[in-house]
């Protein structure tokens, strides 16, 4: 039923059940309105002088006002993310490494070694994915491991010098990306976005 079938419904409603209670009105239209609007349909039904006209507009106009609120675009918001990522994907190459694992050698940096379960732990994924990470990681040099003496069956991980000079060009590189992506925006919106950040991670 398209809008204008529903102002006939909601017309001829009115005009046969003038007489009835508010209730049985918004019974019998069977149309479905906002809280604030049903309040005004209840609150001028009680009038018999009122015309449905007359309801239907104020419940429409009531509709209006209470839509005026702003809703997040989650779709452009999915779709702009995507492309940032690219973007930083790019800014990436010259150190040949990826996102989760410039993240990885990022926190490593600071840790200065750790195991597979606490680096799966800082970097919010699941151990597997870590663990996946670390032995590519190993395999090319950029990190070493380091016997862990309080539980044989783990082992510790270290940024190699390798590691650190391919960290090191990452940096330099995502950090001309993020300077020429925050000239875009007033330091306005960069605090609401870093906000949303802060809050999601």
């Amino acid at each position: 039923m398209d809008r204008m079938d529903v102002h006939i419904v909601a017309e001829s409603a009115f005009r046969a059940l003038r007489l009835a209670t508010p209730h049985m009105i918004a019974m019998q239209i069977g149309i479905t309105y906002s809280r604030p609007a049903y309040s005004l349909l209840i609150k001028y039904s009680k009038s018999l002088s009122d015309k449905s006209e007359n309801l239907i507009s104020l419940a429409n106009k009531q509709d209006e006002k209470s839509s005026g609120m702003e809703h997040l675009d989650v779709v452009g918001l999915l779709r702009a993310v995507q492309i940032l990522e690219r973007n930083m994907s790019v800014a990436l190459m010259y150190s040949g490494l990826r996102i989760p694992q410039f993240r990885l050698l990022n926190v490593l940096s600071k840790t200065g070694q750790s195991t597979v379960t606490e680096m799966s732990e800082k970097l919010h994924v699941t151990r597997a994915t870590a663990s996946v990470m670390v032995t590519e990681l190993i395999r090319s040099g950029a990190l070493a491991v380091v016997e862990n003496l309080a539980d044989r069956r783990s082992f510790h991980v270290r940024i190699t010098d390798a590691g650190m000079q391919r960290l090191n060009v990452a940096r330099s590189d995502v950090g001309v990306f993020v300077d020429k992506v925050s000239r875009r925006y007033s330091p306005a919106v960069i605090k609401i976005l870093n906000e949303f950040a802060g809050m999601t991670a």
